[in-house]
């Protein structure tokens, strides 16, 4: 009875530190994948959420392809568009840069969540951009 209290015991402070620790506002907690393994890959835009909740109509970033040497293609508008992109902020933020507009175009981004099959991203106006694989 007592091995059986060390054990749950035992369990339920691993379970309580790992909860604890999410990297990102909605998950996941715990992944076997690496931060860039997840976001590599096409994404497709899926929908665009105000800072309230509301739907809204999808702007910026269509679709996108992003490559683990740091590199990104992407769609505005029928409009393809290769630039960088990189980790920052102990990876709980994306930036994206690109020649296209200007010298050098920038845009960053808050990960609110990173999953295998879906990234949901926060720009600087609050609006949350959902891509799925």
């Amino acid at each position: 009875m007592k091995n059986i209290f060390k054990l749950l015991f035992s369990f339920l402070f691993i379970f309580l530190i790992f909860s604890s620790c999410a990297k990102y506002e909605a998950g996941p907690s715990i992944s076997i994948f690496t931060k860039k393994f997840r976001i590599t890959g096409d994404w497709k835009k899926e929908k665009v959420y105000s800072n309230n909740g509301e739907e809204k109509e999808s702007d910026g970033i269509q679709e996108m392809e992003i490559y683990k040497d740091g590199l990104i293609t992407y769609l505005i508008d029928s409009i393809e568009i290769t630039g960088k992109w990189e980790f920052i902020k102990d990876k709980e933020e994306v930036s994206i840069t690109n020649d296209y507009l200007n010298p050098t175009s920038y845009k960053l981004f808050k990960i609110i969540k990173l999953r295998n099959k879906e990234i949901l991203l926060e720009d600087e106006f609050g609006v949350n951009h959902r891509y799925f694989k």
